[in-house]
């Protein structure tokens, strides 16, 4: 089933806890005009761009960044 552009954003909307996005440099989303109305619709949302592409986290060379990133992002919330 497809949701509608209306329902993902009340989706995200509903979002009630502290979120980290992690995107890649040379990702498919990047600055595309539903992408950011997506971000912009998740309160708490911290966005974190990292060198890289769509699967950052798959990709050799960055995976020990986007691990740190995690980890930061979580120690700080505690």
């Amino acid at each position: 089933m497809r949701y509608t552009p209306e329902q993902v954003l009340a989706l995200l909307a509903a979002v009630n806890q502290p979120v980290l996005l992690i995107e890649g440099e040379q990702g498919i989303l990047r600055e595309r005009p539903e992408a950011q109305l997506a971000r912009a619709a998740v309160r708490g949302l911290e966005r974190c761009v990292l060198p890289g592409g769509h699967h950052l986290h798959l990709e050799p060379g960055h995976v020990a960044a986007v691990a740190a990133r995690i980890i930061d992002w979580t120690v700080a919330g505690e």
